[in-house]
């Protein structure tokens, strides 16, 4: 993959990477009521703010709720500038573990 591309990528993620996400599983949220739901669940966290995959990826592979989902938000909102600080970009995390305990550790 070009970098820039990646970069963009990481940078401007919007909804279509977690619908991508979704149909990998194949829970197409176009045809499939179970991943509609999980979509627009996420999706009316977000509103799409850049951290819907990197959320969704947490609520489907770590079973994080969706209240924690929603209180996790909110903490990225109010702490981008902390959060840059972090060894890589948010976005970029697969594990909410990993993510919260370099957030700890700051």
């Amino acid at each position: 993959m070009n970098i820039s591309i990646l970069f963009e990528e990481l940078l401007n993620e919007n909804p279509n990477q977690a619908i991508r996400f979704l149909k990998d599983r194949n829970l197409n949220p176009t045809t499939n009521p179970i991943g509609k739901k999980i979509f627009d669940d996420i999706v009316n966290i977000t509103k799409g703010d850049g951290y819907t995959f990197l959320l969704l990826k947490f609520y489907f592979r770590d079973g994080i709720p969706l209240p924690d989902i929603e209180n996790f938000h909110k903490f990225l909102r109010e702490n981008k500038l902390y959060l840059n600080k972090l060894p890589k970009p948010v976005v970029e995390y697969d594990s909410f573990a990993k993510l919260k305990k370099d957030i700890e550790y700051l």
